[in-house]
């Protein structure tokens, strides 16, 4: 089955990306509270020193939003999932043929969702 859903994210609100060494870009689309039940939006800059099993040359950032960013699935979404249950969307859709990263540290990093 096909995913057709949109993220809007707007002016002014903070959103909480991570960037792999190819510069792809997932953007936080819900953050998880079983793990932490006591944070909330205002810590979310902040978890970075949370991720200890983020792969090092990932990046962890926030940033408030100069203008609208929209996340579409157009069919297929990229979704994975931090160490504490957060979940990201990758920003476009992928590049490469082979979506899905086997074996190595990354793997057990990532649960990566698509044909939802």
């Amino acid at each position: 089955a096909e995913r057709e859903t949109t993220f809007v994210y707007r002016v002014g609100t903070p959103v909480f990306q991570l960037t792999n060494p190819e510069g792809d870009i997932y953007t936080m689309q819900s953050y998880n509270l079983r793990k932490n039940p006591d944070i909330t939006i205002e810590d979310l800059p902040y978890i970075n020193d949370q991720l200890f099993s983020m792969p090092e040359d990932w990046i962890y950032s926030s940033t408030i939003l100069d203008k609208e960013l929209r996340l579409s699935s157009n069919g297929k979404a990229i979704i994975l999932r931090d160490e504490l249950g957060n979940t990201y969307q990758r920003n476009k859709p992928a590049a490469r043929k082979n979506e899905l990263i086997e074996g190595g540290a990354i793997s057990n990093y990532l649960r990566i969702a698509a044909d939802r």
